[in-house]
């Protein structure tokens, strides 16, 4: 990873029952970092093999603005991903937050999905 748009992100967990899970974020525009796509894959062989990706159906979402308008504060990070550690309806429960500025404005979103995925 270069710092440089087009850079794709990983953030691994592996949940109790040895499911390693990662989210994918992927700036694929060399020109701009104005959207990003997010995804989930997970390996239930220790990483040997991969499926997914796992979309939430949006193609992509809106990045944030590299500084804030009035304010020192600077954005870097776009989401956090983590596997839950207790089952929910028999399956460890996977959560993502991610940073949409669509708007204009800075949402923070979080979703959780209780079914692998």
């Amino acid at each position: 990873m270069n710092g440089s748009a087009s850079d794709t992100y990983l953030l691994p967990h592996v949940d109790p029952s040895g499911t390693v899970w990662t989210s994918i974020t992927n700036f694929p525009s060399r020109q701009s970092r104005s959207t990003y796509s997010l995804a989930v894959d997970y390996s239930t062989d220790g990483g040997m093999t991969w499926q997914g990706p796992c979309r939430d159906g949006r193609a992509e979402r809106r990045n944030p603005p590299e500084a804030y308008p009035n304010t020192t504060f600077t954005d870097g990070i776009t989401d956090t991903f983590t596997a839950g550690t207790a089952t929910v309806n028999g399956r460890y429960p996977l959560y993502v937050s991610w940073e949409d500025y669509a708007s204009g404005f800075d949402n923070i979103m979080l979703s959780g999905s209780f079914d692998a995925g």
